[in-house]
């Protein structure tokens, strides 16, 4: 630092401005962390509502008469993403005469920060209760 007349110490302009860029730089990769943040658990938002149609769609065949028991298709939205949830159903009778059925759910979005298209899928088995 030189001294100006008074024989006082001040910056110069050089080290203003290496600290003033020195400064946004910090600032940028802060801003940076933050957004990325908020992409991460706006995802992970979406990835739990999914969750939870297709946790809502098992309890709903799970209460069902077991011989009602069938496909479905099912569009839902939730602020600005639409949730497609279908499921499909097999019956099958094993070597033992069991009736059971093998029922897959899907539920499909496309992800708020981008128009890659994700997909959650739940298996899950009905027994007979005859």
């Amino acid at each position: 630092m030189p001294k100006d007349e008074t024989g006082d110490t001040a910056f110069t302009l050089t080290e203003v401005i290496v600290a003033v860029v020195l400064m946004l730089l910090a600032l940028g990769l802060l801003l940076s962390g933050f957004v990325s943040s908020k992409r991460s658990v706006a995802l992970a938002q979406t990835h739990l509502t999914a969750l939870q149609i297709a946790r809502n769609e098992a309890e709903r065949l799970q209460t069902n008469a077991y011989t009602s028991i069938g496909p479905t298709n099912v569009t839902l939205t939730n602020t600005f993403i639409v949730y497609t949830m279908s499921n499909s159903v097999v019956s099958v009778t094993n070597a033992a005469n069991n009736k059971y059925k093998n029922i897959t759910i899907v539920v499909e979005w496309v992800a708020p920060a981008s128009s890659r298209r994700q997909v959650l899928t739940n298996y899950m088995t009905i027994c007979n209760p005859d």
